[in-house]
């Protein structure tokens, strides 16, 4: 069941992950990204994510035997928290996003992005991480 699961789901990321990033800036990228996540557009958000190279950051201690099955999960984990009631879909929609600078250096770019509570007014700063591709620039790591 397991098996099947997995490799629909890994023929599905294939699938869609040609369609966010290509010929598109970073911050072009960037922008898809939440708006896919604000719309739970869990397509675009596939799209627009290297969700390998996020996975295999965690997964730097784990047998070859069990990586295919972890990547799997933690692939599911992630995408958790970014459509319906998912815990950074539900922050990020009770924000004000605001894109800052771009900065790309080789194949690697950053770009600053602020999540600014409505409610409290807190401000969350970071700097979501993409990496040149074939297909484009991916995300490869995100708040």
């Amino acid at each position: 069941m397991h098996t099947r699961t997995l490799s629909f789901s890994i023929c599905l990321l294939l699938a869609l992950s040609l369609s966010c990033g290509g010929g598109k800036s970073p911050k072009g990228v960037v922008k898809d990204f939440i708006w896919a996540v604000q719309d739970s557009d869990s397509a675009t958000i596939v799209s627009c994510l290297d969700l390998d190279a996020m996975v295999r950051r965690s997964l730097k201690a784990t047998s070859p035997e069990d990586s295919l099955l972890v990547l799997g999960l933690y692939k599911g984990k992630i995408l958790g928290t970014l459509v319906g009631d998912g815990h950074r879909r539900t922050t990020w929609r009770k924000s004000q996003i605001v894109l800052g600078a771009e900065e790309i250096r080789d194949n690697l770019a950053e770009v600053e992005v602020s999540f600014i509570d409505k409610e409290t007014g807190r401000q969350n700063y970071t700097k979501m991480q993409l990496r040149e591709t074939e297909e484009g620039w991916k995300i490869i790591y995100f708040y």
